[in-house]
């Protein structure tokens, strides 16, 4: 016999019995044993009392386990609306998106992320030369090129499609090419002097997981200070510009594939470069320190 039915045959009869004393108290029928109610008073009220702890005892039980079972639907629901709202975060698939101040910042967070490249990096640097306010933007430049022959000793492929607005860009093309680097590729897009186009945003593409846009001002930057350089991971803003950069790749011309390199294009860009953006002459000293340097 189970607790339940103990409890209810118990509660029953402890209903049945109160009927009766009453009924029996009513029609006078308890006076003549009053005597021997007043001698087992505290018996009885024991035995009324352990009645009435039996049966709360069952009550509180059944109203833990009804509030243990409710938590327990609380916490499934809590946990599948939780992982519904995580399922649906994932769903939409939000960009994650680095802002930086300055080109020594985007430049030293690029350099970081080439020492984590695993395949491949496509590089567009076209359009105007930009612009480096301070030296240590020159300096971080300087050290992000100078990172370029250990990324690809790594067996990683280096694509980059320049153009050539002034002898600095020719410079660092052709130490790039005579580096002699297998994996570093190369090709040359013909923008003729640079003089009548639209400012062009330079970008790179790392193991098409993350693109870095800069440098999208020029000319007229107006010293870059509310140009945006950004760092995003989004698979399809990734694509995209990938996507663009393979269209630009196709079509412009090979200077270095592999190991085949065509030095004499690139000493023909640098003689026209020459023409219409000559290497700048240092400033004529003034008179006064010309006298100043005679008298040291």
């Amino acid at each position: 016999m189970t607790e339940t039915y103990v409890v209810r045959i118990v509660s029953y009869g402890t209903l049945v019995l109160a009927v009766v004393v009453g009924a029996a108290h009513a029609l006078g029928f308890l006076e003549p044993v009053m005597t021997w109610l007043k001698d087992y008073g505290p018996v009885l009220a024991a035995v009324l009392f352990s009645m009435i702890a039996i049966i709360l005892n069952h009550v509180s039980a059944r109203l833990d386990g009804l509030q243990s079972n409710l938590d327990r639907v609380d916490s499934v629901n809590l946990s599948r609306r939780l992982q519904q709202l995580q399922d649906k975060l994932e769903a939409i698939n939000l960009p994650e998106i680095r802002q930086f101040n300055s080109p020594h910042d985007i430049y030293q967070y690029w350099t970081q992320r080439l020492e984590k490249a695993k395949r491949s990096v496509d590089d567009l640097t076209w359009g105007h030369y930009p612009p480096h306010y301070t030296a240590t933007d020159k300096e971080a430049l300087k050290t992000y090129v100078a990172y370029i022959p250990e990324v690809c000793g790594r067996n990683i492929r280096y694509r980059e499609v320049m153009t050539f607005p002034n002898i600095e860009r020719v410079t660092r093309a052709r130490d790039m090419l005579d580096h002699k680097i297998h994996n570093y590729h190369l090709r040359y897009y013909d923008l003729g002097n640079h003089k009548s186009m639209p400012p062009l945003m330079q970008f790179s593409v790392i193991d098409s997981e993350e693109v870095f846009i800069f440098f999208y001002r020029e000319p007229g930057s107006e010293s870059g200070s509310d140009e945006l350089r950004l760092a995003i991971r989004h698979p399809v803003i990734v694509k995209l510009f990938a996507d663009y950069f393979d269209s630009i790749w196709r079509v412009a011309t090979k200077l270095k594939q592999g190991d085949d390199v065509d030095k004499n294009l690139l000493d023909k860009i640098q003689a026209a470069v020459e023409k219409y953006s000559p290497p700048q002459k240092p400033a004529p000293a003034s008179p006064a320190s010309a006298s100043q340097s005679k008298t040291t």
